[in-house]
Parts: structure tokens; sequence; C-alpha cells
């Protein structure tokens, strides 16, 4: 098993450049918590499945900077810094540490649609801890929705997969990348893909959780058929895990 660390920088490598994404933090009691860059400018989506169709609402983040917290017990939500009592969209799900019988769960955790991160070639120091994660992008830097999911760290699982079912007139096959970082009993898989119509950064980034067991997913629109800035539609998809030869391939 690789080194545990229970907190990460982590960073988007991509065309030679740097960026900053996102910070990860994972506690004794397996609660995962997240703390993305510009965080007071995020707007978080709530999506609310209706026998009419996906009902999506969107909510301003904290005035201040803030964290996603992601419970043992699968509880969620996100709050500022300086009020731990005081969780916004607040949702239950499936859970990271069952402590009764401890075992720990496997669940997404946030699908993100990107707003253009910061370049952070003028600091040396980043990329040069240990304990500093990487995002391998491959091409230059174009919109990218990234998906992460918890997966318990086991010596069974050697290598990972990641696919999306996107249909062939929404994908951009271009535009892709998967890999994997450690926490203290979890492996982080992270999946960044692109749509066609994709070909702008929103001004701020839109950030979706549910319950663990669905995946939020972003698909780009043409400008006409866009919500306002809010240029794609989301839906909500059951994954599939699958272990084979030592590889977890994740399909959603």
């Amino acid at each position: 098993m690789s080194q545990e660390y229970y907190k990460r920088r982590v960073l988007l490598r991509c065309n030679g450049e740097i960026y900053k994404l996102f910070k990860a933090r994972q506690e004794k009691d397996g609660s995962i918590y997240l703390m993305f860059e510009n965080f007071p400018n995020i707007k978080w989506l709530e999506a609310q499945p209706t026998e009419s169709g996906l009902n999506v609402n969107v909510l301003n983040s904290t005035e201040e900077v803030g964290k996603l917290s992601v419970h043992a017990s699968g509880k969620t939500g996100f709050r500022a810094n300086d009020a731990p009592g005081y969780h916004q969209l607040f949702i239950e799900g499936h859970n990271l540490l069952n402590a009764e019988n401890n075992t720990l769960g496997t669940r997404h955790l946030v699908s993100v649609f990107m707003e253009r991160p910061q370049d952070i070639l003028s600091s040396p120091s980043y990329g040069k801890r240990d304990s500093d994660a990487f995002l391998d992008k491959q091409g230059i830097l174009n919109p990218f929705v990234m998906v992460l999911f918890a997966i318990p760290r086991s010596p069974d699982i050697l290598s990972w997969e990641v696919g999306s079912s996107l249909d062939f007139d929404d994908a951009d096959l271009s535009n892709t990348g998967f890999g994997s970082f450690t926490l203290r009993f979890h492996s982080i898989v992270w999946h960044i893909y692109g749509t066609k119509h994709m070909d702008m950064w929103p001004p701020n980034s839109y950030v979706c959780y549910h319950d663990g067991y669905h995946v939020p997913i972003y698909i780009g629109l043409p400008k006409k058929e866009g919500v306002g800035s809010r240029v794609f539609r989301l839906e909500l998809r059951a994954p599939v895990y699958e272990i084979k030869d030592g590889t977890l391939r994740i399909e959603f």
C-alpha cells in the first residue's frame, strides 16, 4: 500500500504548467473535507429528481472561505470555515466509514464544472512536497468537468479505469483524463472530461454532490439552449464498479 497522507494539496498539471485546484483532508473518523479555490465564488447545484425530470436549484456559496464536508456517516454539506454548526445544502448519503462494523464505503464525492484554474508557476514550492497530488491532463487547457470518487484503499486494486458513456454527439475525446491519489483510508479517484459546446470557461465553478450512489454529470449545450450563463444540462447517473485482474473500472 502506498504512503499514507491525511491531507493533500491537489494541483492540475497541463501542457507544462501547474494550476491550483483544491485541498483535501481525511480525518481519523473517515470524514473527507474538500477546500476549493475561490470558494466564495462557487455556485452550488441542488439536484432533485422528480417524476417530470431533474429539478436543479442554484445556491450561492458562503461569503467567507469554506469547505465541502463529506462526513463519515454520509451526511454532506458546505459551510464557511468559521461556521462549524451551519452546513448548507445538507443531505443524507452513503457512508464513508461505518463505525459499527468498521467497514469503509465506496461513493461519489462531487462533480465540478471548473472555472479557469489559477496559474501557479511563479511559486517554486508548488509540486515539491511529497504530499502534493497531481491531476495530469493531456493537450491544452480547455474547459473541463472534474468528478471525484472515494474508493477504500486495498492491495487488491493495482490500477484504475474511469469512463463515462456520453452520447457520441456530446463526447470530446480529446479532453479527458483519470487517475488517483491516496488519503488516510480512501483513494480519491478522479476523472476529467469535456463535452462539445464546452468552449468557454464558466464565470464561476459549478459544484454538485448528491447521495454518493449517483453521479451528477454536466453536458455542454449550444448557447441558445442554455439558461443565462449556465450553458449546460445536468444529469444523474448510477455508476458501475467492477474489479477485474487488479483493475477497478468505474463506468457512469
